[in-house]
């Protein structure tokens, strides 16, 4: 299937047939930039929540979504930029919403307890009493019912503690499979626990 498409070559507007593999080589540097560009925001504002493959995951998706819904009145790298810019402002106000919520819940190291002793007066190790304290019985329901493969996928979602290359290693899947799964354990979670999620 072919589109029409309009690209800027030395000021000049030329339409163009172009397949969506022919569009994303041609427009995958945009996407690059995209990509990179949130990636170093989160780096320094959230503390590296997301990284490059995460947005250029997102970045990529959003261009073969462009690509669908293009009508050839403007070039296609404006309509890919406006997109890509309402992605941007959208995945930051869900990170910081993320980033509040997770604050909200913190319990300060010297937070009185229930019965008026002080979290760092707690004998044994300062993780496991944290937890217990943290522990919700709806999070540990829904964690029930995900597959192993979903509980990791999960964590690698949650502590950012590896890279999907290395996750989909582990998983024995490929790259473009990974990022499909990750999609559907976001769904999933989202359906499990309504509550805890703040878009």
């Amino acid at each position: 299937m072919q589109k029409v498409i309009i690209i800027s070559d030395n000021n000049m507007k030329i339409e163009k047939l172009m397949t969506l593999e022919e569009c994303i080589a041609h427009h995958e540097d945009a996407v690059k930039k995209f990509a990179n560009e949130c990636a170093n925001t989160t780096k320094d504002i959230f503390n590296n929540i997301l990284d490059f493959d995460d947005f250029y995951s997102e970045g990529m998706i959003e261009l073969m979504k462009s690509y669908e819904k293009y009508e050839p009145k403007n070039t296609f790298n404006t309509f890919l930029h406006e997109n890509l810019n309402n992605l941007r402002i959208d995945t930051m106000r869900m990170i910081n919403a993320k980033k509040r919520n997770t604050e909200q819940r913190i319990v300060s190291f010297d937070n009185e307890l229930e019965d008026g002793t002080f979290l760092s007066d707690v004998e044994g190790d300062f993780d496991n009493n944290y937890s217990l304290i943290e522990f919700d019985e709806s999070i540990a329901d829904a964690m029930s019912k995900l597959t192993d493969e979903e509980k990791s996928i999960f964590d690698f979602l949650i502590n950012n503690e590896k890279t999907k290359k290395i996750l989909a290693k582990e998983l024995g899947i490929t790259r473009p499979t990974l990022d499909v799964r990750i999609t559907k354990v976001k769904d999933k979670i989202i359906g499990l626990l309504p509550e805890y999620i703040n878009y």
